[in-house]
C-alpha cells in the first residue's frame, strides 16, 4: 500500500512537469505556417525630378506618378527555427488600374495605363506572444517581420501605350509589417490579418521609361532623365493559415 502511495505521489509530481514541457514546446506557436491570402492596396505615389531636354530647351520638372489602388492574392510561409524567431517568405500579385503622371512644371496631367506588380519577399519574423499563458487574450498571436523584397513592374499594354512605358522592370525593395492570427477550429487552422509595406527603391535608368514615354506622347522631341524618390506601397491582407506543429 505504501509502495502504491509512493508511485502515486511521484506521478503527481512528474505530470505537471510534463505538461509544462509540452506547453513550452507550443509556447511560440506552430513550427510551420502556410497562408494563402487576398489583399487590397491603396494608391501610392512615385515622386521625383525629371531633367527634360526638348525643342523648347532644357528644364527641370517636378513630377508625380500616381498608381491606382488595386487588389491581389498570394501565399506566404513561415518556419519557426528558435523560440519566438522565424524565417518568412511570400509571393504576391497585385493588379492596379489606370493612374496619372503629373508634370508640375508644365501643369499637365497624363493618364497612364495600369500595371501588374509581382512581389516576392524573404525575411525574419518575431512572435509577440506573451511568455505567460495567463496574459494571452483568446489565443490571439501576433508577429512582426522585416526583410528584403523584389517588386516586378509589368505595365498593362494597350494600343496607345508608349513603347518605353510598356517595358517590364524589377526593383529592389524593403518589406516590413505585422500580422495577427486567431486560431480556429481544431487549432490546426487560423484566421490571419496583416499589414505590410513594400518600400520601393526605384532604379532611375528604368523608372525614366514611364515618365519619358508619356511626355514624348505630348512632345516627341522630349528626352528625359529622372531622379526618383522611394515609394511606400502598403498592402492589407487577410487569409486562412494552416498550422503544422
Amino acid at each position: 500500500m505504501k509502495r502504491h502511495s509512493v508511485v502515486a505521489l511521484a506521478a503527481l509530481l512528474i505530470l505537471p512537469q510534463l505538461a509544462a514541457a509540452q506547453s513550452e514546446d507550443g509556447l511560440w506557436g506552430p513550427h510551420i505556417r502556410i497562408t494563402p491570402f487576398v489583399g487590397i492596396g491603396p494608391g501610392f505615389k512615385q515622386t521625383g525630378e525629371a531633367f527634360v531636354n526638348s525643342n523648347n530647351g532644357f528644364n527641370v520638372h517636378d513630377y508625380e506618378v500616381r498608381f491606382a489602388s488595386g487588389f491581389g492574392m498570394g501565399v506566404s510561409g513561415q518556419f519557426r527555427f528558435w523560440n519566438r524567431f522565424s524565417v518568412v517568405g511570400s509571393g504576391m500579385w497585385s493588379s492596379r488600374g489606370d493612374g496619372e503622371l503629373i508634370d508640375f512644371e508644365d501643369e499637365i496631367r497624363y493618364e497612364i495605363d495600369g500595371t501588374n506588380f509581382w512581389m516576392a519577399k524573404a525575411g525574419l519574423a518575431m512572435s509577440l506572444r506573451e511568455v505567460q499563458p495567463d496574459l494571452q487574450l483568446r489565443r490571439l498571436n501576433a508577429t512582426v517581420h522585416i526583410g528584403p523584397a523584389l517588386v516586378h513592374d509589368r505595365p498593362k499594354v494597350e494600343v496607345f501605350t508608349p513603347e518605353s512605358a510598356a517595358r517590364n522592370y524589377t526593383y529592389k525593395a524593403l518589406n516590413f509589417g505585422a500580422e495577427a492570427e486567431m486560431p480556429i477550429s481544431n487549432n490546426k487552422l487560423g484566421f490571419v490579418l496583416g499589414l505590410e509595406d513594400y518600400m520601393i527603391f526605384w532604379d532611375d535608368a528604368k523608372a525614366r521609361g514611364r515618365v519619358e514615354g508619356y511626355m514624348q506622347a505630348f512632345d516627341p522631341s522630349v528626352t528625359a532623365v529622372v531622379e526618383s524618390r522611394r515609394s511606400q506601397m502598403w498592402m492589407f491582407r487577410a487569409g486562412l493559415t494552416w498550422r503544422f506543429f
